[in-house]
Parts: C-alpha cells; structure tokens; sequence
C-alpha cells in the first residue's frame, strides 16, 4: 500500500497543445506548494492567516485523453523535470485512456486505477488542465465541515450558455423547458434540484470518492460505448449530472468563484497569491 498526502489529477487532451503553455504553470504552482508553511484566507469566516505543514507527497497525475501522442508525453516529463526540483515529494504519473467521459470520466478512471495501484490519499484535486487547484487548506477545512467536494464557478451569477441560466450553482433551465426532461434522461430519472458547477477544478476527501461510488456507482453516467462529446459528456453528464447525481442522494456541495483558482494560461509565479487571480 502505498499513501500519499494528496492525489493531483490534471486533464488533458493529447489532441490539444494548450498542455504547452498550462502544464509548466501547473508544475510551478506545486513545486511552490510543496514549500509552503503559510497560507493566507481572505474569506468571510476564516481566519485571515494559517499554518500547515507542507505536504510530504503529492501524485501528480496527468489524465491523458484520446491517440497515443508520445510527442506529448515526452513533453510533459521534460517539464516536469525542469520544474519539480522535490521529485523526492512529488511523483509523476501519466495514465493515457481513450477520449470518453470528459473530466469526471477522468476522476472514475484514475479512482479505478489508484485503487487497483493500493494507492490511498488524504485528498484528491481534479482539474481541467487550464485552471489550478490552490487554496488547499481552505478546500481541506469545507470537505471537512461536510460537503462532498469543493467546486469551482466562474464569475458570472447569470450567464446564458446553449439555453440555460448558472445561478450560484444552482441550475436553471432557461428558454427550451423540454431540455429539462432531456437531463432527468440523462440522470436516469426526475431530479428535484439541478447542480451546476464548472468543470475547472474539484477537491475531495480520498474516502468521500468511496462514499460516492456506493451512492451512485461510475460517477459519470456518460455511455461506455461513446467517444467524447463535449455538450453530452462534459456538461449534460459532468458538469451537471454529476453535482445532480451527488445533490439526489443527499451530499451537500459548495462551490468557490473563479478569482478563488489560478487561471494556468498563464505561468504560475511563486508571488502569485492562492486566492485570487
């Protein structure tokens, strides 16, 4: 059996080369964080100022989405060893699967395989590769207090996309009311309250993944048959159905606004704050 302090899972898509100007942010932020004593938390309710022992291990692992790119590959441990001096504290893993189930498609395979591995964890981030998941002991004190995962949601309070309103996180169906009986059938049956919460970042509990594959079994309801579509099986069964899934059977979730994540387009700079953009 083999434990680690935290899980980091960072989705890609070997067809994309935004990985290029992404993933060496990523690296930067978690180099940067495997140092870190102090954190700050400039959030109603907290205090403003903390201390945590920096994590002593952190898998690193690189979801990698679609055809055999070894190009790409090789690419991410070249940044990889450029940027991570703590290989000591920091472990690398690059799981290649086909394109199918969008960035919950991800959490299900790499919570299979790390459970296949005996890998344990105190915590499990899941992020798409173009937003980081800082603000750790935050996220660590909500799992904590009883919500099922830390979410993320983009600075809009009512923004319209493809017919539907995110208010909070709350979802609401907008113009086309004959799409909400299209996501009970995807959900496979009526749902009292719809959950939306932007796929960029999640942070989880490593037990509360067990907790949930009881409640709900694979997490993402997306057919194993089906290659990846982005409205069905990013948004219909991730973004939504999964929050919906976890919301029907009882969970509570919380989600953070965008100023609270790092946007990785850009490179990570040590003096960056873990709060805010």
């Amino acid at each position: 059996m083999v434990h680690y302090d935290y899980v980091y899972i960072i989705c890609c898509n070997s067809g994309s080369e935004r990985y290029i100007h992404t993933l060496p942010s990523h690296f930067s932020f978690l180099e940067h964080y495997s140092y870190l004593k102090e954190f700050s938390l400039p959030f109603p309710n907290f205090q403003p100022r903390g201390t945590m022992e920096p994590p002593k291990s952190i898998l690193v692992v690189i979801s990698l989405r679609g055809d055999k790119n070894p190009a790409f590959e090789q690419k991410v441990q070249e940044f990889f060893s450029l940027q991570i001096s703590r290989k000591d504290k920091i472990t690398l893993l690059i799981d290649r699967r086909r394109n199918w189930g969008g960035t919950i498609g991800s959490l299900w395979d790499t919570w299979k395989y790390i459970l296949e591995g005996k890998i344990t964890a105190g915590y499990v981030a899941l992020c798409e590769d173009d937003w980081i998941c800082n603000n750790w002991p935050l996220r660590e004190k909500l799992v904590n207090d009883g919500y099922i995962y830390v979410g993320m949601q983009l600075n809009c309070t009512d923004r319209i996309d493809f017919y539907w309103i995110r208010t909070g996180y709350r979802w609401v169906n907008c113009k086309d009311r004959s799409f909400q009986g299209q996501l009970e059938g995807f959900l496979g049956g009526k749902i009292d309250k719809y959950i939306w919460s932007d796929g960029g970042n999640y942070f989880f509990k490593y037990s509360s993944l067990a907790e949930i594959e009881k409640k709900i079994g694979i997490f993402t309801k997306a057919p194993l048959d089906e290659e990846y579509h982005w409205t069905n099986h990013g948004i219909n069964y991730g973004e939504a159905g999964f929050p919906s899934n976890l919301h029907a059977v009882g969970y509570k979730i919380i989600v953070l606004g965008g100023e609270m994540s790092i946007n990785a387009g850009r490179i990570f700079q040590p003096t960056d704050s873990f709060t805010h953009n």
